[in-house]
């Protein structure tokens, strides 16, 4: 998922991991985003169904004040 500010902006399907800024880029240069220990997806926008049930809902609960990761599991029943 895409998140800013709290809110899913969009929903994607991961082909494949990679190593950050290993793969072509269009926006940016490959060189600002290689980090080591980083790693980016090559992917698709997820089915309209997924888009349809999380784009614009509020992640907030899930990344509480002070929370020094930018990743968090959520485990679906």
């Amino acid at each position: 998922m895409g998140i800013l500010n709290g809110v899913v902006r969009a929903v994607y399907a991961i082909d494949a991991w990679h190593p950050a800024g290993s793969t072509e880029y269009t926006t940016r240069e490959r060189t600002e985003l290689a980090r080591p220990g980083r790693w980016e997806f090559v992917g698709h926008p997820a089915e309209a169904q997924l888009q349809e049930r999380y784009v614009g809902g509020s992640v907030t609960a899930y990344f509480p004040q002070g929370l020094q990761s930018p990743v968090v599991y959520v485990c679906c029943p």
